[in-house]
């Protein structure tokens, strides 16, 4: 009896399902984070995703409780350090708002979201 090989999904077929569609608009951009604090990610409840990179020397604190503190945040490491936000495993948190704070220079991260279109 020979066993039948599932097919897999195309991108498409797999947004389709997972989201109800396949239309999404990503939307990349850097922001400048210094020691006073700034929006990185507004509220939106229509983002579907977020990943935000540090791309400076020092380090970066992002939380949804303002104002972010070295105590009370996120830390992102300098040169690459991220956030990723997924539906599947941060629920809710994906559509708030995050705001940031560098303690030493400026440092600029790398923010890309996903939004449904």
């Amino acid at each position: 009896m020979a066993t039948e090989r599932k097919r897999s999904l195309s991108l498409s077929e797999f947004l389709s399902l997972k989201f109800g569609t396949t239309t999404f608009t990503p939307t990349p951009r850097i922001v400048s984070v210094g020691g006073t604090e700034i929006e990185v990610l507004a509220q939106n409840p229509n983002r579907l995703g977020a990943l935000i990179v540090n791309l400076g020397a020092g380090t970066v604190y992002l939380s949804t409780i303002r104002p972010p503190t070295t105590s009370v945040g996120i830390r992102l490491a300098p040169n690459g350090g991220n956030l990723t936000l997924t539906p599947d495993e941060d629920f809710s948190l994906v559509g708030y708002s995050w705001t940031g704070i560098n303690g030493a220079n400026p440092s600029d991260v790398l923010v890309l979201e996903i939004l449904s279109a």
